[in-house]
């Protein structure tokens, strides 16, 4: 996902699963990524506004396989399950169900 988009759906009133997580997306090391826990609890989106805020810092995070990587320059980001995965989830997959009818309302268009 375009890593602006992102950073708009956090001012929204939206809900979406617990973040377990955050770092070097699996798939290409030099990307963000954020990983989700698998259940259906939801919280605030506002509340990922500090992991985002430090994930995008210039930090350095360890990638997946070695090196260290800091995206305070990303176009980028992805959602993941799990650390060991690369499956680049939509953001809908994630979401609660009144959020992503909140977006389809608000013709907020999302893949």
């Amino acid at each position: 996902m375009d890593i602006a988009k992102f950073e708009h759906l956090l001012t929204l009133p939206l809900e979406i699963k617990k973040l377990d997580y955050y770092g070097s997306w699996r798939g290409i090391y030099a990307e963000p990524a954020l990983f989700f826990d698998n259940k259906d609890e939801y919280i605030p989106i506002s509340e990922l506004n500090e992991a985002f805020d430090d994930l995008t810092s210039g930090k350095e995070f360890y990638g997946y396989k070695g090196g260290e990587y800091s995206f305070e320059y990303a176009d980028e980001i992805h959602f993941e399950y799990d650390y060991s995965q690369c499956s680049d989830l939509s953001i809908l997959e994630l979401l609660s169900p009144d959020s992503v009818e909140y977006l389809r309302k608000n013709n907020i268009e999302i893949r």
